[in-house]
């Protein structure tokens, strides 16, 4: 039996709010025969101020499956991007490394055969990349964001600072030895072939999915916030700067008094509470706090249409696009890059131009006015691309494929 090591600073289970990739894939490697183990950070980044794990304990292991344990490893809270974000990214590289070998020692964990980083920051994959060489593993380098590559796309980072050249060598340290890159996007190939001259051999993509087996939890506890006098527009996702929900906030205040539609906004992040001060005398805006993985697509359901935004991220693969696709709602798209967009390929919705708050309040007054059959058909359309090429069952196969093949 070969063991898998992944780490997934942010990696999580289904019982909390965010993207369970990891989780996933690794339960569909142990029911194909491999033992996995995935480390996560006990703090979590929609709360940051929280800690999985009582003060003093280390590390706490679940066993979702006999040849599955998900270690949540121990490191400090934080709140803002400051040096103590830092600090938590640091302690959780450092509590990784001695953890794992003590669980090694005691025969907890077998040593690994495949080491798998991946960068939610930098620090994940040189961390996997030691411990490869230290366990003679392979190393699989996982492409989430490129730092600091969408750093400077985003306006934060100039590309000629010390910190940017600093990042750039680090990224550069992180593909020695590698067996393997696992892109989340095409432009990710594409940016590594051009940066850094790797062979397309050694670039794989392997996008975000969905689990269509999914029985999701807790349908009763929407009843209300979904009211069937309106037209309900929902978006789920952090509220960050670079998923520009204040276009949304805008669209909302464009949209004819007459219109009986509501836009619900799901999720929690560094933007909630300015942008929902700022727009509280919007009527039609309706904001509630995450939800748990298993109650997601509950939540979902009880949709009328889906709001997929994004702001200018050329390189990473949306979490929630699936997830949306596989519910068989109308989707409004407002996204820069393609391999994201695919809604308006497939007729799955309306893809609108990004940023623009005027056409997205025309496109979702628009979708409001379309017949349910019409609504129903891109449903179908959506749920039928999803199941061909974005299941948890199919990239997990792809994965485990390179991982033997590599």
């Amino acid at each position: 039996m070969k063991n898998i090591w992944i780490f997934n600073h942010y990696a999580l289970t289904p019982q909390f709010p965010g993207g369970t990739r990891h989780y996933e894939l690794a339960m569909r490697f142990a029911q194909a025969g491999y033992s996995v183990a995935i480390f996560a950070s006990s703090v979590n980044y929609q709360h940051p101020t929280e800690s999985i794990l009582p003060k003093g304990q280390k590390y706490l292991i679940e066993t979702p499956h006999p040849s599955f344990k998900f270690i949540w490893v121990s490191t400090p809270t934080y709140s803002g991007n400051n040096w103590k974000r830092l600090l938590n990214m640091l302690v959780y590289c450092y509590q990784c490394i001695t953890i794992s070998k003590r669980l090694v020692v005691t025969k907890v964990l077998q040593r690994p055969d495949v080491v798998i980083g991946s960068t939610i920051h930098p620090f994940t994959p040189l961390m996997a990349q030691y411990l490869a060489k230290k366990y003679n593993s392979r190393y699989f380098f996982e492409v989430r964001d490129l730092w600091p590559q969408t750093l400077i796309e985003l306006g934060i980072l100039k590309a000629d600072s010390v910190i940017s050249k600093l990042l750039w060598k680090i990224e550069a340290l992180s593909l020695k030895n590698v067996c393997g890159v696992v892109c989340f996007s095409p432009a990710t190939i594409n940016y590594f072939i051009e940066h850094y001259g790797l062979q397309k051999s050694l670039l794989h993509y392997i996008p975000n999915g969905t689990n269509l087996e999914e029985n999701p939890t807790g349908e009763e506890n929407f009843n209300e916030i979904f009211d069937s006098r309106y037209f309900n527009v929902l978006f789920t996702g952090s509220m960050v700067p670079s998923n520009r929900v204040d276009v949304i906030c805008e669209a909302a205040k464009l949209i004819k008094p007459d219109k009986n539609i509501r836009i619900i906004l799901v999720g929690g992040g560094t933007e909630k509470k300015r942008l929902r001060e700022k727009y509280k005398d919007v009527e039609r805006l309706i904001w509630m706090d995450p939800v748990p993985k298993t109650q997601v697509k509950s939540l979902l359901k009880k949709a009328d249409a889906l709001l997929l935004i994004q702001g200018k991220v050329a390189y990473g693969s949306s979490n929630k696009l699936y997830d949306y696709l596989s519910v068989g709602k109308p989707i409004l798209s407002s996204v820069w890059v393609k391999h994201n967009d695919v809604v308006s390929r497939i007729n799955a919705g309306l893809s609108v131009t990004p940023e623009n708050p005027e056409e997205l309040a025309r496109a979702i007054t628009q979708i409001s006015e379309l017949s349910v059959e019409e609504r129903e058909e891109m449903g179908r359309a959506a749920i039928k691309f999803v199941k061909e090429y974005h299941s948890w069952d199919v990239l997990a196969s792809k994965f485990l494929e390179i991982i033997e093949n590599t």
